[in-house]
């Protein structure tokens, strides 16, 4: 009989606890003050996976993240450099990242015999 009376008060009153005040850590020293005002930037960090580079005579591409790109190109944020055979170099806010090729990816062409 009380039951249903109870879940009713339950699911009411669950929509109020997301405005609870946060708990304080009894183990805090006096005086301390955190830096939780500090806004929380909560967009993924940026990331980049090297793919695959083509180098030649006539033409040098990188595929990051599955999108093929030029020196020039921007991902991300990101401008591409340079373009070599084993990794590229990335300006991010205006210094170099170098990312490079797995080793399991470079793959090394040989004339046949």
């Amino acid at each position: 009989m009380y039951l249903p009376i109870f879940f009713t008060i339950l699911f009411i009153a669950l929509p109020l606890t997301s405005h609870a005040e946060i708990l304080l850590d009894p183990t805090m020293p006096p005086n301390y003050q955190s830096n939780t005002a500090l806004p929380f930037d909560q967009t993924k960090p940026k990331k980049w996976y090297l793919n695959s580079t083509l180098v030649s005579p006539t033409m040098t591409k990188a595929i990051i993240n599955q999108q093929p790109v030029i020196v020039g190109d921007t991902i991300q944020g990101a401008v591409i450099s340079h373009i070599d055979h084993d990794y590229i170099i990335l300006q991010i806010d205006n210094k170099p990242v170098k990312l490079e090729l797995h080793n399991t990816f470079i793959h090394h062409v040989t004339q046949a015999r």
